[in-house]
């Protein structure tokens, strides 16, 4: 379910770039930690924000202390980020944070 809302924010963000060549600026931007922005082109940008939204659904799972639910929902995010190019993981803080959101979760279910 929440792969599903991910996919459709993704979706409908993918529809807002495309509304973007017509004058709407209202679209996802994704930079670096500089904050300047990065080009990434359409399909990778969909599984970027597909994973974005799993690793913050994750994220707050485990401030619920749920590790077993963040757990199954910070490896559908590498799932997702692992389809973009290292330089864009390289590029972004997200997936390292990600990396040490899963060790987390591991160490709190003991599954070391």
């Amino acid at each position: 379910r929440a792969r599903e809302g991910a996919e459709l924010l993704a979706n409908t963000l993918a529809a807002d770039d495309d509304m973007d060549q017509d004058g709407n600026d209202y679209h996802l931007q994704i930079a670096d930690q500089s904050g300047r922005a990065l080009q990434i082109p359409h399909e990778e940008k969909k599984a970027l924000t597909v994973a974005m939204t799993l690793n913050e659904r994750g994220k707050a799972a485990l401030k619920r202390k749920q590790h077993g639910e963040a757990l199954l929902l910070l490896l559908e995010a590498d799932r997702e980020f692992q389809q973009c190019r290292s330089e864009i993981l390289q590029a972004v803080d997200n997936y390292a944070i990600l990396c040490l959101d899963i060790a987390w979760c591991y160490l709190c279910l003991k599954n070391v």
